[in-house]
């Protein structure tokens, strides 16, 4: 039977993809083996190598290691870099000190709004004095910023550092308040736990009680039908030997003595039983009490929740208003960040036809090396 030999890339790609995922290397027969010995060998070599190049990988499933240009750093990329520094800092220099000023102006603004931020977040709690800490740390900067007003980057870093540090107090003052939600759930739950346990505690200890007093008074009650049935069968004995003894007085009364007595102890007996099931009871009433008192308890812990509540839901009104203040502030310091970021586009804007011609010469040696490659391949 004649192989076929319709074979596409994908049927290529999939039998790679299998002899890397199996950890095996990327050979001509290893990879014809997986495929079912389908497709002519020159055809599959070929696609065998376009995968390769693709993929940027060795005949092993290693990935080949970049070579970059020799002195490509230093001859080519630092003076682009220097060139376009220096003219960026001489246009900003020339265009932008109207900008200056008013960003000057902008950033005193949000000074006087960070000094009424912490003016209003002193009766905050632990959180809240870290983050005052940190505007005295953004007030500090500005003292430093005035030193340094005609340079514009570096001004524009501390203002982009101090929107990110309010930002990231704010993050610290939402997971507080998630933190005490949390904690405040835990004892919710916590309190609904012991309530029920001492609840089912309670109803267990009462239930043992009851069945232990009713066990007790079942059994006196076994015991005092016993011994009547003993005692009326002892006196009907007695009976009917004196009946039939008439003439043993003597032996007669001594055994009626003896039955007397033997009376005697049973209602003994009977009376100590009469004590043990009293006993009994006053201990099912002790643990009655005793379930009362932890009623009274679980109240208790349930009103002492409700004014965790209460305190949780203040301070969350409180963290809303400076969340809010806060929100504000953010707004302001995105306008500025989009006036600057149109100044950084116009600074772009100046060289885009060198950056092109670059751009195009290194696409271009991109190209010849990976031929290179492939042909290594």
């Amino acid at each position: 039977m004649a192989r076929p030999t319709s074979i596409e890339f994908k049927d290529v790609q999939k039998a790679c993809e299998d002899a890397l995922a199996a950890d095996e290397p990327i050979t001509f027969a290893n990879v014809y083996e997986r495929m079912g010995r389908k497709g002519g060998a020159a055809v599959v070599q070929r696609m065998i190598a376009q995968f390769r190049s693709e993929r940027g990988v060795a005949a092993d499933g290693r990935v080949r290691d970049y070579e970059a240009p020799e002195d490509f750093v230093a001859h080519i990329a630092r003076p682009f870099f220097d060139r376009c520094w220096k003219r960026a800092v001489a246009f900003n220099e020339e265009f932008h000190l109207g900008k200056l000023e008013e960003a000057k102006r902008e950033y005193s603004a949000l000074e006087a709004r960070l000094e009424d931020a912490k003016s209003q977040t002193q009766a905050a709690n632990t959180l809240v004095t870290i983050l005052q800490a940190d505007l005295n740390a953004t007030s500090t900067d500005r003292s430093r910023l005035q030193d340094q007003v005609t340079q514009l980057q570096s001004g524009l870093a501390d203002t982009a550092r101090a929107r990110d540090q309010f930002a990231s107090r704010c993050s610290e003052l939402e997971k507080a308040v998630e933190q005490l939600n949390n904690t405040l759930r835990e004892e919710l739950e916590k309190g609904a736990r012991l309530l029920a346990k001492t609840k089912d505690e309670c109803a267990a200890q009462l239930t043992t009680e009851r069945e232990r007093g009713d066990g007790e008074r079942r059994m006196l009650m076994e015991q005092t039908d016993r011994l009547r049935q003993e005692a009326s069968a002892q006196v009907a004995e007695l009976k009917r030997n004196l009946a039939a003894r008439e003439k043993m007085e003597g032996e007669h009364r001594v055994r009626a003595e003896k039955a007397t007595q033997e009376v005697k102890e049973a209602q003994g007996r009977l009376r100590e039983l009469e004590v043990a099931l009293a006993a009994s009871r006053d201990r099912a009433d002790r643990a009655q009490a005793r379930a009362d008192e932890l009623q009274a308890a679980s109240s208790r812990s349930a009103a002492a929740i409700a004014a965790a509540e209460s305190r949780a839901k203040a301070t969350q009104e409180r963290f809303e208003d400076e969340r809010r203040r806060s929100d504000a502030l953010q707004a302001r310091v995105e306008e500025i960040g989009g006036e600057l970021e149109s100044l950084r586009a116009k600074m772009l804007y100046a060289e885009p036809c060198k950056n092109e011609q670059e751009e195009s010469g290194g696409k271009q040696s991109g190209i010849k090396k990976r031929k290179a490659v492939t042909r290594d391949a």
